[in-house]
């Protein structure tokens, strides 16, 4: 069906990638440029996986929580290196992450903090009090 509609790209969560992936003729999907994850982890494995069974196919995972209107970043998974946690990669357009401490102070590169979101992708939250 892929082929025979001439679908370019693709959007799963990892688990449905993952019974797509199972299915003997998926290299036979020639015409698929990009496949991209988002809504779950994206696991090394699967990575491979797609990899090996679609090497000329690009796969980009992103990410974006729930108070988000839309994905925030974005990572092309190329390369020959394959690290068994997927990078959720850099903020897309519009976009700028922080990460934070518990104090909501910047943390040095490499120490663990709290992912912040800024721009036109975060929801707006309007309160409203009633008496």
């Amino acid at each position: 069906m892929i082929e025979a509609k001439g679908i370019t790209t693709m959007h799963f969560v990892p688990s449905m990638l993952d019974v797509f992936l199972a299915h003997d003729d998926v290299s036979e999907c020639k015409g698929l440029r990009r496949v991209m994850c988002s809504g779950e982890a994206l696991p090394g494995h699967l990575v491979r996986r797609f990899k090996a069974q679609l090497p000329g196919t690009a796969l980009h995972n992103l990410y974006g929580p729930t108070e988000a209107a839309v994905d925030v970043t974005a990572w092309e998974c190329a390369g020959s290196e394959t690290p068994d946690s997927t990078p959720i990669g850099k903020p897309v357009a519009n976009t700028r992450i922080y990460l934070l401490d518990s104090a909501q102070q910047p943390v040095p590169l490499g120490v663990a903090g709290e992912i912040y979101i800024g721009g036109v992708q975060v929801a707006r939250v309007i309160c409203t009090v009633l008496n």
